[in-house]
């Protein structure tokens, strides 16, 4: 773009549709740059060239010509990582003539950032020319004189010595020791080499990492054959954020309220996996219920007042707003307000269309949900952790995205990583790095920790009726021999099977009864690719050794440091056993309910992870009478109202307690 000379561009910024140079719609006796054709929910991208705090004033015109209140153009700040610093700071909409605007980069905090032009649309069809407008006047990064001098830098490993780089033929080019995030700026294609040393890996050991990468640096607007890439030695993130919500902003759920003709102000949910919910009202007349904000796999059971009923449908439709929703349509209300439970199967994949109930499909398409761009292959540790394991979640309220993932995540033993966005089992794995007293500038270690012997496991949880539906008890012998009994108890709510509860709940009290260290470690060079998830292996004299888990990480570019947060357990894992199993029902809730109790008489149903009735069990109520259940795994018992204790004893099954309320 001989226009503009040679301004810094990233167009098409993010895989969206480039700008282009317009002649028709001149500032400043130079053709402007416009935006692209689009359609409804599409956007229109164009990024300036990175610069940090030290850059100045950046000023630019603007204009649109669009559908008032529906299609934006809108301006945001990016760190170099592409993650999102200011959402939508400014915009405008409608029939705006040019105005300029200008921000001040000295107001921004250290590090690299660049300012990225969009334009959306919300509204089908177009209003005007549909388009939008800008036209740089200054402060704006500019590419260097041909043949100049220009820095790189690049990710390696941590203690690096020294690195060289060579490039040729059509520029000079410096690398900087110790190496950080990589960056460079040239008028064409550069071929760099380049090659670092470090003591990583093996203890004591020195291991050469090569780096072998083609850089394509920015270019003039209109020379879409020139590309960014960027020199790593660190794997690169399974995905990146793009135009969507922070980790700390809020899930975007909606209420009743902002729905036309509904006033209820219940925030509606998200549903994930097989749950029982309570649905939200819609009518007055106590017919029309929202199950779930968005299309659900399908509605197995409804109940009043704890009784199935059949007079229902499931309607999948499109509201007032233009959204799709999940509603169940009565034949009549519920007498006497009694209270509805739906068990429902939640939202399907967007591309295999099965139910989403794998943690890592969860926790994916949450970030999608909040605007991400998610790889198809995200969080493989947690599928190679955990490769059969289905949650059953609900998200009623707005809570921010962080915590929302955590709550997936955490429970079932596991850690991830906001800077990565990634996760895996809690438990070390093949060391990244060595950390001895040579490459450790400040440690520390204290008890991670208190120590427990027994856990009590809830899980199952009913969001109808606001309780865990079953328990388990594990207990560690050597620990209780060694430290006495010590109880803890542990919430995995999103749990559904008694078999899923058991090995997640053994493994997190195998953790939990033995001595557990907290160790902060500071290491020179603040962009060492060391990350929460990686493993690395300790060997300081002042703290205790062995290979441990990063659990989080900080990075401090002002000193060049890099803060490293490892959890390192102490001996192995000791031996956990299953005490007992615990059922949490409603005697007068007769399905899905194990137990129905009437005229004295309890019916007890007895069945196995998969809900299969276990038929020839033998079943023991309070320890003294004992009967054997029938083919439909039914059994009798003449007993009173209050707290009783079934224990169940069957052929291939290990012997199991339940706690029983009738």
């Amino acid at each position: 773009m001989s226009g503009w000379g040679n301004f810094v561009w990233d167009n098409g910024y993010g895989d969206t549709a480039p700008w282009a140079e317009d002649t028709a719609v001149p500032y400043d006796g130079r053709p402007s740059l416009r935006s692209a054709p689009i359609a409804q929910n599409e956007s229109s991208s164009l990024a300036s060239g990175l610069f940090d705090n030290t850059a100045g004033t950046i000023t630019w015109a603007w204009r649109v010509d669009s559908r008032l209140y529906y299609d934006w153009l809108l301006v945001h700040l990016d760190r170099e990582s592409g993650e999102r610093y200011l959402q939508g700071f400014e915009g405008i909409s409608g029939n705006e003539g040019w105005a300029e605007y200008s921000i001040s980069a000295g107001t921004l905090p250290p590090g690299q950032f660049r300012l990225v032009f969009s334009y959306t649309k919300e509204g089908a069809g177009g209003v005007g020319s549909d388009a939008a407008w800008i036209a740089p006047i200054s402060g704006f990064p500019v590419l260097p004189p041909a043949g100049s001098e220009v820095a790189v830098a690049v990710r390696a490993p941590l203690a690096v010595p020294g690195a060289y780089a060579q490039v040729w033929p059509w520029a000079t080019m410096r690398a900087t020791s110790p190496l950080s995030v990589p960056r460079a700026q040239a008028m064409t294609w550069i071929d760099a080499r380049v090659s670092a040393r470090s003591a990583l890996g093996r203890p004591g050991g020195v291991a050469a990492q090569p780096a072998v990468a083609d850089i394509a640096v920015p270019s003039p607007l209109g020379q879409p054959t020139l590309q960014v890439r960027r020199v790593r030695l660190a794997p690169v993130p399974a995905y990146a954020p793009a135009p969507g919500r922070l980790l700390a902003d809020p899930l975007p759920l909606r209420k009743g309220s902002d729905l036309p003709h509904y006033r209820t102000n219940r925030e509606l949910p998200w549903v994930y996996g097989r749950v029982w919910i309570s649905p939200v009202p819609l009518d007055s007349a106590g017919l029309l219920w929202l199950v779930a904000d968005h299309p659900v796999t399908a509605v197995e059971r409804v109940t009043v007042a704890g009784v199935q009923i059949d007079g229902w449908q499931l309607v999948q439709q499109v509201d007032a707003t233009g959204q799709a929703v999940a509603l169940l349509r009565l034949t009549r209300p519920p007498a006497d307000g009694g209270a509805i439970a739906v068990r429902v199967v939640g939202r399907r994949h967007p591309v295999t269309g099965q139910a989403i109930e794998h943690p890592a499909d969860i926790v994916a398409d949450l970030l999608r949900q909040c605007g991400w761009v998610v790889a198809a292959d995200a969080f493989q540790g947690l599928r190679e952790a955990y490769p059969a394991l289905a949650l059953g979640m609900v998200f009623g309220a707005p809570v921010p995205l962080r915590d929302a993932i955590g709550a997936v995540i955490e429970p079932i033993g596991a850690v991830w990583s906001a800077p990565r966005v990634d996760a895996w089992a809690r438990r070390p794995r093949n060391p990244v790095a060595t950390l001895d007293a040579s490459a450790a500038e400040r440690v520390s270690a204290r008890a991670a920790a208190e120590l427990a012997s027994v856990a009590r496991i809830s899980y199952a949880y009913d969001w109808a009726a606001g309780a865990a539906r079953e328990t388990l008890t594990v207990e560690a012998p050597e620990a209780i021999e060694r430290y006495g009994r010590m109880v803890v108890d542990i919430a995995m709510p999103a749990v559904r099977t008694a078999r899923d509860a058991l090995e997640i709940g053994s493994a997190r009290l195998a953790d939990m009864a033995r001595p557990q260290w907290q160790i902060e470690i500071s290491v020179a060079g603040a962009d060492a690719p060391i990350d929460a998830g990686d493993t690395v292996f300790l060997a300081h004299p002042r703290i205790p050794g062995g290979s441990a888990l990063i659990t989080a990480t900080a990075r401090d570019r002002t000193r060049d440091m890099l803060d490293l947060t490892a959890w390192l357990p102490a001996g192995g894992a000791p031996r956990v056993v299953l005490a007992q199993r615990g059922l949490m029902v409603e005697a007068d809730r007769a399905a899905p309910s194990a137990v129905v109790y009437r005229d004295g008489v309890a019916t007890f149903t007895v069945t196995d992870d998969s809900g299969m009735p276990l038929a020839g069990a033998a079943v023991v109520l309070d320890g003294q009478a004992m009967r054997n259940t029938d083919r439909f795994g039914r059994v009798q018992f003449t007993t009173s109202r209050g707290a009783h204790t079934l224990s169940v004893y069957m052929d291939g099954y290990a012997p199991f307690q339940m706690d029983v309320t009738v």
